[in-house]
């Protein structure tokens, strides 16, 4: 069996008490689309088990945490609120929009901890008075091999907190501009990057200063990854907001939406699936109020999970 130790084999998911249009983002992410209609919601929770039912089917690990919290409609995108990492390290990160930041306040972060070993706690929510952000893995993509962290500046994404970040994991940080088809900063860099054993996916045109792409093209060479390059019209679909994860027997798989993986050419799926197995998702109205796609829903877990002892047939943590 190879396991990747890199690669995480378990996520936590937040089913949301109410899902919908967050008009406190939407300034800054162009993603999101308001759509009035009474079943949004239900139709969301819908996709939601859909996607919690298909990752179990193939042997990965899913930690459903229930929230409770009728003001948190973007609680559905955990990704952005903690992230964790080996010696059973958890970071929490500070998020723009006031009613995200409530998310911390609900069960996550409670059952995370009932589930799984930690052992450090660093929280940088504090930054959060200073109006600087960080929103965890949107803003984020780690390179855990190479011990490489990628940022793109946006009014999420400050280059200070990445920096405090990248000096307590012993990370290398870099930090660039990529711009969308209109001049305009990208929200989180998980939409034009992601990456997967031996490849990584990202918005090319995007990235205008010349020394910053050819820096990351360096650092793509350095890990061996075979950069694959995506345009602003696959970037609509979230062809970039994909995560690799492994299930028990280190079988990789590349999760990412129906809209992704019809807008993916022939040439790119192919390079992907040299590598990985896809499991493609159906999340249509997720995408399209939230403006975020399945990477957003899925928050790693790199945390030991704690010992199960069964009493009277039952189970009992310990």
């Amino acid at each position: 069996m190879l396991v990747h130790h890199h690669i995480a084999h378990s996520v936590l998911m937040v089913r949301p008490a109410q899902f919908g249009f967050n008009a406190e983002t939407s300034n800054s992410n162009s993603f999101q689309n308001k759509m009035e209609f009474e079943s949004v919601s239900e139709v969301a929770l819908k996709e939601f088990d859909s996607v919690v039912e298909q990752l179990r089917n193939v042997g990965i690990d899913v930690l459903v945490s229930q929230s409770d919290d009728l003001l948190a409609p973007d609680c559905i995108f955990p990704n952005n609120c903690f992230s964790t990492h080996e010696q059973n390290k958890l970071f929490i990160y500070p998020m723009m929009a006031a009613n995200r930041q409530r998310e911390r306040n609900g069960n996550m972060l409670v059952d995370l901890t009932n589930n799984f070993e930690v052992n450090e706690i660093q929280d940088y929510s504090k930054y959060e008075e200073e109006f600087l952000y960080l929103e965890g893995t949107g803003s984020i993509v780690f390179d855990h091999l190479q011990k490489i962290a990628f940022a793109i500046r946006s009014p999420r994404t400050d280059e200070v907190v990445f920096i405090a970040v990248c000096y307590a994991l012993n990370y290398t940080p870099f930090f660039f501009t990529c711009m969308d088809a209109y001049q305009q900063p990208i929200y989180h860099t998980n939409v034009i990057m992601n990456m997967g054993l031996g490849y990584v996916l990202y918005y090319e045109d995007g990235i205008i200063d010349s020394l910053e792409k050819s820096k990351l093209l360096q650092f793509f060479k350095e890990g061996n990854l075979e950069a694959i390059s995506i345009s602003w019209n696959q970037v609509q679909h979230f062809c970039g907001n994909m995560l690799q994860l492994q299930n028990k027997e280190g079988k990789l798989f590349t999760i990412c939406s129906t809209s992704a993986y019809q807008n993916l050419t022939i040439e790119q799926k192919g390079l992907i699936s040299k590598r990985s197995n896809f499991l493609v998702v159906d999340i249509p109205m997720i995408e399209k109020i939230g403006g975020g796609s399945i990477r957003c829903m899925l928050a790693e877990v790199f945390l030991r999970p704690r010992s199960v002892k069964h009493v009277d047939g039952f189970p009992e943590r310990t």
